[in-house]
């Protein structure tokens, strides 16, 4: 499938209503054509076959933007060639639905947490808020387990950049549901802002994973 032929398929596959759903929650300039999530995976498992998919634009489109970075994630390229391209990728990014989408799709599991945090940091030192949420996404989705925690809170930036906070938050809430004692010591003595502590306590109290003993708990610390 070529580009053109993409975008053929997303004006057929586009539902109005889809689209001014997604206008509303996804928050880009780009064009928005309204196709769903597992339309849009199935076309980038088609196109990732090819490396044709690499010269074409990256963001004319909302559709074809993730349909390029998921088809990168879905591609047989090593995790190196894949990080680079999304370093790269996300610096012109305007979406967090393009960036969370793809982080949840790259196959990590098995790659330890010491091989992927040095790989990272490139992307948390990055000045580009997509660039650094993409890492922030990673971590929570994959490498919250114990021996890991105090490791990952170090490289919590508490930065007012939004999309970064409410990730950070995200994974905060995510550490307490997996891991309490320790995520409440961290919380109880990081000396982080009142904007994080109150995203990351949102997120707890709309947890249906965390008993509402220890959201009470981690209120009294966070307020």
């Amino acid at each position: 499938m070529d580009y053109i032929s993409l975008k053929e398929k997303l004006n057929e596959l586009g539902d109005p209503n889809l689209e001014q759903f997604q206008k509303k929650i996804v928050c880009t300039k780009l064009k928005i054509y309204g196709v769903r999530t597992p339309d849009m995976r199935k076309l980038a498992r088609e196109i990732s076959k090819r490396d044709e998919f690499l010269s074409w634009p990256n963001y004319e489109t909302y559709e074809t933007a993730l349909i390029i970075a998921l088809a990168m994630a879905y591609s047989t390229k090593t995790l190196d060639e894949k990080l680079d391209f999304f370093f790269d990728f996300y610096k012109d990014c305007d979406s967090w639905a393009i960036v969370d989408s793809v982080a949840m799709t790259m196959k990590l599991k098995k790659v330890p947490f010491k091989e992927i945090k040095p790989k990272l940091l490139r992307f948390i030192k990055s000045k580009d808020t997509f660039v650094h949420r993409f890492a922030i996404v990673v971590l929570l989705n994959y490498y919250l387990d114990e021996p890991n925690l105090n490791t990952i809170f170090k490289l919590i930036s508490d930065k007012e950049d939004y999309y970064i906070m409410m990730a950070e938050a995200w994974l905060l809430a995510t550490a307490y549901t997996k891991c309490p004692s320790i995520t409440y010591e961290y919380l109880k003595n990081a000396k982080l802002s009142m904007p994080l502590k109150k995203k990351t306590l949102q997120k707890i109290k709309d947890s249906y994973r965390i008993s509402d003993e220890n959201k009470q708990i981690i209120a009294a610390v966070l307020r």
